[in-house]
């Protein structure tokens, strides 16, 4: 999935680009809007999108700045600029700062979306993204050459399955080499059904590719890693392409299940939450942590520990609480919720005499 933030004061601006990228665009999605050049900032640097687009005059930082700023992080982002004619004098700069496209106010939902697709083009051929950008070129030529025509064909939105996409991530995380093979298959038959030519079934493939890509960025895993032969390929084929893809997440799942093997994922989740209590912890957040999909994290706790994961992070918080009261009995109650990790004061007293059978009071009382 390719993701994209969009950043403009203007609500209404802001909200065209949004609902026109949401309504044409597949394999692409939204993940944030700013109205401020800091808070884009703050947001790129979080969210790493792959695309955003920005107005050049807001309050806090201009867009330029921002892009310099980016710039400065070395993060490959990809950025379209949105002005107004009058302010087509900051073209020359934008340039210099390897801005990707302009989206010049007022425009139409069709120019969103073009400028967008050209920024998708553009990702799916840069080297960021390794060993593709070769292919693109001879796929696009085979689509040319299939509908006898000299002159490219205009490009379509693809149809990409984005669910099944989601249940071969979950099987890689897994490390469910059936599964993964069966996902693969169902992802690789619904691309080929719903996209009629060589380069959209291309893109539809890279996308998955670059997906995969952030699961790796996100585990601070480099691709080079990997033994990847997609570099091999020197023209565009569908069988070889699909061949290579497979070998790649069977690869990332090996990784993953020989993390999980070494160090089995309920022992790992419990250390994890005891060294890291008194922040934010979901389920999301561990099982992240642990190589590990939500649903089997929260199943082996049940199973492991006979307690529910979220049962499990209270009653460590609890007990981290009354080894604080013992030592510190004046400590105040949204001192000691702060401390542990709950979010309010009122749902630490609840939580502590669900799993003490006591108030906190009683709790202090005990220790005098």
């Amino acid at each position: 999935m390719i993701r994209i933030v969009v950043v403009d004061d203007e609500p209404d601006t802001r909200d065209i680009m949004i609902a026109s990228i949401d309504a044409a665009m597949t394999g692409i999605s939204v993940i944030g809007a700013a109205s401020d050049g800091i808070e884009a900032y703050n947001m790129i640097c979080s969210q790493l999108p792959d695309v955003v687009l920005i107005d050049i005059e807001m309050p806090g930082m201009s867009g330029l700045d921002v892009i310099r700023k980016v710039r400065e992080q070395n993060l490959a982002t990809v950025f379209i600029i949105v002005s107004s004619y009058g302010e087509f004098s900051y073209a020359q700069e934008a340039i210099s700062l390897n801005v990707q496209d302009y989206l010049l106010k007022p425009f139409m939902p069709i120019d969103v979306y073009n400028a967008v697709y050209r920024a998708a083009e553009h990702i799916r051929s840069l080297e960021q993204y390794p060993y593709f950008k070769h292919i693109v070129v001879s796929a696009e030529k085979e689509n040319d050459k299939q509908k006898g025509l000299k002159t490219p064909l205009r490009r379509q939105p693809l149809n990409y399955p984005y669910k099944q996409e989601r249940t071969l991530i979950n099987s890689i995380l897994l490390g469910c080499e059936e599964e993964i093979r069966s996902a693969l298959a169902e992802f690789f038959a619904l691309v080929r059904l719903h996209n009629t030519t060589p380069a959209a079934i291309n893109n539809c493939y890279i996308i998955l590719y670059v997906e995969i890509h952030h699961i790796l960025m996100s585990r601070s895993t480099k691709i080079e890693d990997f033994n990847m032969s997609i570099s091999t390929l020197t023209t565009f084929s569908e069988q070889l392409f699909e061949h290579t893809l497979a070998e790649f997440c069977l690869q990332l799942s090996h990784m993953f299940s020989h993390l999980k093997t070494s160090s089995s994922v309920v022992p790992r989740a419990v250390n994890y939450i005891k060294e890291h209590y008194n922040e934010p912890l979901s389920l999301e957040k561990v099982s992240g942590e642990v190589y590990a999909s939500p649903n089997y994290l929260s199943s082996l706790f049940k199973v492991a520990l006979n307690i529910s994961f979220t049962d499990y992070i209270q009653m460590i918080r609890t007990e981290k609480a009354k080894e604080i009261l013992a030592a510190n009995p004046h400590f105040k109650d949204y001192e000691i919720a702060e401390m542990v990790g709950f979010s309010s004061a009122k749902y630490f007293s609840i939580v502590f005499k669900k799993i003490t059978g006591i108030t906190v009071s009683q709790y202090r009382t005990q220790l005098y």
